[in-house]
């Protein structure tokens, strides 16, 4: 999951205006004189059951959303539930952040280059050895045509 303070105050401002209003938001956003399409505030988003039955409080999202603390993992993914996406959205493009990518693209290259070694070891083992059987089991029209493949004695 990301640490990164700035990228997760971005997708958590993501995830409250992807969030859908339940009526009872929308209700109040009528009364309040707000638009109905407008983006989840944090205080909503602190007044939702799962957000709140897991103590995350309005403070505690704006805080993080501003950057100013660590947000923890559990909070992350409650805060997803509770806005109707996925559990991972929160870390959902680490694998593009470019930090991490050039980290994996250099233990790739460092895997590539430990195998290259051992290229055409393969080959050493078949004459080694001989061709190993494979694990599966021969059809019977594989079988008669590997038969009738056999020189005759």
């Amino acid at each position: 999951m990301t640490t990164d303070r700035a990228e997760i105050s971005r997708r958590l401002r993501a995830a409250r205006a992807l969030a859908v209003p339940t009526a009872d938001e929308l209700e109040a956003r009528r009364l309040a004189g707000r638009r109905a399409d407008a983006t989840l505030t944090v205080e909503e988003l602190a007044e939702r059951a799962l957000v709140k039955a897991n103590g995350i409080t309005a403070n505690l999202i704006g805080e993080t959303e501003r950057a100013n603390r660590d947000a923890r993992p559990m909070e992350l993914t409650v805060i997803a539930q509770a806005c109707g996406l996925s559990d991972q959205f929160f870390n959902a493009l680490d694998a593009f952040m470019p930090a991490k990518l050039e980290s994996r693209l250099e233990r790739v290259e460092l895997a590539l280059e430990g195998l290259l070694p051992l290229s055409g070891a393969e080959d050493d083992v078949r004459r080694t050895l001989g061709d190993l059987p494979s694990d599966r089991s021969e059809s019977p029209s594989e079988a008669a045509t590997r038969a009738s493949r056999k020189p005759p004695h």
